[in-house]
């Protein structure tokens, strides 16, 4: 296995911000920074949406019902474990 040296903080940063989203639109123009967002936070709308409508329905709050005491000592247990 082999170390690299870094002279400072920001030089193990920076391959990975040359990966990430940020470094693609780094040179786009507002527009389309602006027009990017907008279609991101739709996107996230229309799923938190969904999901609301679809856990809401009489249907799925009765399944919900049945499993509650189960799913409630199983995230209890996974608090206990991770805590």
């Amino acid at each position: 296995m082999w170390t690299v040296q870094l002279s400072s903080p920001a030089q193990a940063i920076e391959p990975l911000c040359e990966s990430s989203l940020g470094a693609a639109v780094r040179a786009a123009a507002p527009l389309t920074l602006g027009l990017y967002g907008t279609w991101m936070f739709s996107i996230v709308l229309v799923w938190d949406v969904f999901v609301a409508v679809v856990l809401g329905s009489r249907r799925a709050l009765a399944r919900m019902d049945r499993i509650l005491a189960w799913l409630t000592r199983l995230s209890g247990g996974f608090l206990v474990l991770f805590g």
